[in-house]
């Protein structure tokens, strides 16, 4: 990569990441009589799907670890109000997606299912945390109201975005 790319790739990578998080916001709200119809609650992730791209795309960059510390701050501030969520599970998602770059091929099928493992991992954390906080009870209810839906959907969102996702990442890393 070349220096210019480099320093491209530093302008681009926060600039993707604050855009979709504004997404997941501006999807959630257009849509929310079909994503939040009780008792189904979906979430878009598409935050969650830039960082695990991203990362999965650079896992050399030690500086992206920082980028999704702060920008994971602003995604609390912005939605749920309790500083602490993204804050803290962005950065784990950076790095588990570092680790795992080391025994996985880049493909869109290795990527996808990097993907569906960390909405997983992300969506039951925030359950725990809920749980914790006394908002949720029942994890039968999370499992099928909220998790299952949720994945499917975010795969959908996957399988749509990941080709023209690769050709930005490619054209902003040439």
């Amino acid at each position: 990569m070349t220096v210019l790319a480099k320093q491209r790739l530093k302008w681009f990578v926060p600039t993707f990441w604050v855009v979709a998080f504004l997404l997941d916001g501006i999807i959630s709200y257009t849509f929310q009589g079909f994503l939040f119809q009780y008792p189904v609650m979906i979430s878009t992730q598409l935050f969650l799907m830039a960082i695990v791209r991203t990362v999965y795309r650079f896992p050399e960059a030690r500086w992206l670890l920082w980028v999704a510390l702060i920008i994971g701050l602003f995604y609390d501030s912005f939605y749920s109000g309790i500083i602490g969520y993204y804050t803290f599970l962005m950065p784990a998602v950076v790095i588990f997606v570092r680790w795992i770059t080391n025994y996985l091929p880049d493909s869109p099928l290795f990527q996808g299912t990097v993907y569906l493992l960390v909405l997983i991992g992300v969506e039951f954390c925030l359950f725990l945390l809920n749980s914790f906080f006394g908002n949720i009870d029942d994890f039968s209810i999370f499992i099928t109201y909220d998790l299952g839906p949720t994945i499917a959907v975010n795969t959908l969102l996957f399988a749509a975005l990941y080709y023209p996702l690769t050709l930005l990442i490619n054209k902003v890393s040439d």
